[in-house]
């Protein structure tokens, strides 16, 4: 692309979304000067790895989902596809924690949707009642409302409560950790409604789209040295000296001919923060930035010698709300990715804290205790662990909930009225890091057309 005469854009924020979108504005203008501050000593925001004796142990998510658009191709731009590794299919086993024991998730899902109704018969997670209503799912009205409706109450309609309470809500907290009455169906899976409205069902709209075609990259995929593979690949691509960490941001100020960050003068900006870090830079917009609600959470990682601890088969387990424990899921990293533990160790990792709740307000030694208690509870360890790796999120994980859509359109009617300001992050259209990257892309088209 011809370049445009020489500017100077400030990015604030260099996590998946700030480095996504410098990334792609100077694909686009390699003239432009760049400058990401990052209050942080390390890039990456929540996506960080951390290698330490032989373990690979990530901070925040563990894959991203090749599926949506935007993460496989920055991959390939970057030429990391070669890099990827998929989860080790050997231990392909997911469990359902319910009333104190794991059962095996039923086969058959296509994302959230039991495909295979017939699975279903076959899963000790269910009642027979349970596995009678969700077979009625092809002949229930589709009965929806105009405006917008919760993710539990679309597939409560649909499939019934038992199923969806401890089948689908889990696997949904394992993706956003909030509630799935409070999350927005159409901000989450609107093609769950696309697909009732137009086939009458989901069971009958996954029968009339027939097989995929079978891709040859996994559906979960991560690094073969962690996550931070994909940030050090964006920090690589960037000219030396264009993020510049340890760098707080303490005013933000637009001017006349763009924006003045910490009194030097640029002429545009991308806030790529949280929403609520965003309201405190960018008053004029701080109502709409404070409509987003956000939940925290806590990942502990733990380590075992090997020979005093016997897991199942399988990638690890997720836990319904209604089971009442502080632990969302957990998740058997060692036997899910490769190269995870040094020999003769294993590496475990749980997800703590629901939505509602602020759990990284306990102490390390709070924290500890509870994975170690939902451990010796769930599968039985009662070796003390060899290692531990505590991280906290704080009002870090954006909530779509219901009229999240309305929500966007308000904050997007401000700033499309400022050609010069973007705003990339995960509160916009979703949480993941395809969804990430696809923010920060926009984000650097919009000022890349200015």
């Amino acid at each position: 692309m011809a370049s445009k005469s020489p500017r100077n854009v400030a990015i604030i924020g260099a996590g998946i979304s700030g480095l996504s979108a410098a990334y792609y504005l100077h694909q686009a203008q390699p003239d432009w000067q760049l400058s990401v501050f990052e209050r942080a000593a390390t890039p990456g925001g929540k996506l960080r790895t951390l290698a330490d004796n032989g373990f690979v142990v990530e901070t925040g998510a563990d894959s991203f989902l090749s599926r949506k658009p935007g993460g496989l191709a920055l991959v390939r731009a970057l030429d990391l596809e070669h890099k990827l590794q998929g989860r080790q299919p050997e231990h392909a086993r997911t469990y359902v924690l319910r009333g104190g024991a794991l059962h095996d998730l039923p086969s058959g899902l296509s994302g959230l949707v039991p495909a295979d109704l017939s699975a279903l018969s076959a899963s000790t997670l269910l009642s027979e009642s349970a596995v009678a209503r969700a077979k009625q799912e092809p002949d229930i009205p589709a009965d929806l409302p105009d405006s917008d409706i919760s993710v539990a109450d679309f597939m409560t309609q649909r499939f019934g409560a038992e199923l969806f309470q401890t089948m689908i809500e889990p696997l949904l907290a394992g993706i956003y950790g909030g509630r799935a009455d409070l999350l927005s169906l159409a901000a989450t899976f609107p093609q769950l409604r696309t697909m009732v409205e137009t086939h009458g069902s989901l069971t009958k709209g996954l029968q009339s789209a027939g097989p995929k075609n079978a891709s040859p990259v996994p559906p979960f995929v991560s690094f073969a040295g962690g996550m931070s593979t994909l940030i050090e690949a964006l920090m690589a691509a960037l000219p030396v000296g264009t993020v510049q960490l340890s760098t707080a941001v303490d005013s933000v100020t637009q001017t006349a001919t763009g924006w003045s960050i910490n009194g030097v003068s640029y002429d545009a900006l991308i806030v790529a923060t949280s929403a609520p870090v965003a309201g405190v830079l960018l008053p004029h917009i701080a109502a709409e930035l404070a409509a987003f609600p956000y939940g925290s959470s806590a990942i502990v990682s733990l380590a075992f010698n090997a020979g005093q601890v016997i897991l199942p088969q399988g990638y690890g387990y997720v836990s319904p709300r209604i089971e009442g424990r502080e632990a969302i899921a957990c998740t058997w990293s060692s036997q899910k990715w490769a190269a995870r533990a040094p020999e003769g160790q294993v590496l475990l990792r749980l997800y703590l804290g629901r939505y509602g709740t602020d759990i990284t307000q306990k102490s390390d030694a709070e924290l500890l205790a509870i994975a170690i208690a939902e451990l010796k509870e769930t599968l039985n360890i009662t070796a003390d662990p060899t290692r531990q790796y505590i991280h906290r999120w704080r009002n870090a994980i954006p909530q779509l909930h219901l009229g999240h859509q309305a929500r966007v359109a308000a904050l997007q009617n401000k700033i499309d009225a400022l050609p010069t300001l973007a705003l990339a992050g995960a509160y916009f259209n979703g949480v993941g890091i395809p969804d990430c990257i696809r923010s920060g892309k926009a984000a650097a088209e919009k000022i890349t057309a200015h």
